[in-house]
């Protein structure tokens, strides 16, 4: 069987060869003819195989015959190879994969990719789609995409409308998102006006953790959590990354089943007990005991309770972790206890407790409250550590506690 063409990419030196022919291809009685008269003390062939086939990629789906030598310069044999296509009725002869190589060396470059093809179009990616919007051939598309790319206005393409209206999670939870943020934090210039861009961005990043953490999805509440992120970080990306981390622990707040604030609630209801009795009393009389006029100040760490700046202080207080994880438990003591003569004093009942918490927001001292906090952590010590369940928010959970105690020891 003739060869009809000879290629060799990994060796320089019979391109140039050709090259000086008038030709980048040889023949292979031009590169035996090379091989032969070219032979010097130090330079030959060790070893001559006409029979071998190589598939230079891993997914190639032609093996391509070759002709394999052994090249002996003097020092440790390199095996070089020429190649030429082969039809799919030809047979094959032997088949190796990969090349052999048994010294390493930089100059060998095989490379036998198809021609870059332009960036796709949407008449293109439309072909793609079904009538209902959906990929009917992923791998194809990925290929495609694969070979040329995206132009810059399908980078966004995700659930078409048509997806849209047969998804109905996706629709409560884009309504949700879009309600929330246009009325998040506007007292600030940052999230001021309409049609303002980060208020865009702020949508798409909930937007993207809905999905991202699909069975948490988005809860009212979640808007105020990002919001200093996103104005601190002033970055789409790492906003998102930051809101993921910060979710880890604060995401058992917005479960359904409601099991990580009850638990935050329980803990502060034997905190109050033990640092304030008379209080914790006057609760159990008033069958406030569930602490339920507190669940704004845990649900998303005060964030309605302070001025803008005052909340980024207060977060960065209670994220060093100083003292303890549940700093906030403690500043929630702090301020109950600080009130407290005024709700016994007016006997106030649940309404009443929660009409005025909710007012407290805009009146509460921040350097006050946390000096108060400290005093009270201090003062509970063990004793308040232990009133705490083991993986109450803000812990990461249990599980997690464990897997990275291991890869701590993984590390030592």
């Amino acid at each position: 069987m003739l060869a009809r063409e000879i290629i060799d990419p990994s060796d320089n030196i019979y391109y140039a060869a050709s090259i000086q022919q008038g030709s980048a291809s040889m023949t292979r009685s031009n590169i035996r003819k090379w091989s032969t008269s070219n032979k010097s003390d130090d330079v030959g062939i060790a070893c001559l195989n006409d029979k071998v086939a190589v598939n230079p990629m891993q997914y190639a789906s032609d093996w391509i015959n070759n002709q394999l030598r052994q090249i002996n310069q003097g020092k440790p044999i390199l095996t070089k190879s020429s190649f030429r296509k082969h039809d799919h009725d030809e047979e094959p002869a032997t088949k190796v994969q990969p090349l052999i190589n048994y010294n390493k060396f930089d100059n060998v470059s095989l490379v036998w990719g198809k021609p870059r093809q332009p960036s796709m179009g949407p008449q293109e990616w439309a072909t793609f789609l079904d009538s209902e919007g959906r990929v009917m051939n992923p791998q194809a598309l990925r290929k495609r995409i694969f070979y040329g790319g995206l132009e810059n206005s399908l980078r966004k393409e995700s659930i078409s409308r048509e997806q849209a209206k047969r998804f109905s999670k996706f629709r409560e939870r884009k309504d949700l998102i879009d309600k929330d943020v246009v009325r998040t934090d506007k007292s600030i210039s940052f999230y001021d006006g309409n049609d303002n861009p980060n208020v865009n961005v702020l949508r798409d990043i909930l937007m993207t953790y809905s999905f991202y953490n699909f069975d948490l999805g988005y809860c009212q509440g979640m808007s105020d959590l990002l919001s200093p992120i996103l104005y601190v970080m002033r970055d789409e990306s790492e906003s998102f990354w930051c809101f993921v981390a910060l979710m880890e622990r604060l995401g058992p707040n917005f479960q359904l089943d409601q099991n990580g604030m009850n638990t935050q609630l329980f803990a502060l209801s034997k905190l109050v007990e033990l640092l304030d009795g008379l209080l914790h009393n006057y609760f159990k009389q008033k069958d406030c005991l569930n602490y339920l006029f507190c669940f704004r100040w845990i649900l998303i760490q005060f964030k309605r309770e302070f001025e803008f700046e005052k909340t980024l202080r207060l977060w960065e207080v209670l994220w060093t972790q100083h003292l303890t994880e549940h700093l906030h438990l403690y500043v929630c003591v702090a301020i109950l206890k600080r009130y407290r003569s005024k709700i016994i004093g007016e006997k106030m009942d649940f309404d009443t407790l929660l009409e005025f918490i909710n007012e407290l927001g805009g009146h509460i001292d921040l350097e006050t409250t946390l000096r108060d906090a400290e005093a009270l952590c201090l003062c509970a010590g063990e004793y308040g550590a232990a009133r705490i369940p083991p993986g109450t928010p803000p812990s990461l959970p249990i599980q997690n506690l464990l897997l990275f105690s291991q890869e701590d020891d993984d590390v030592m």
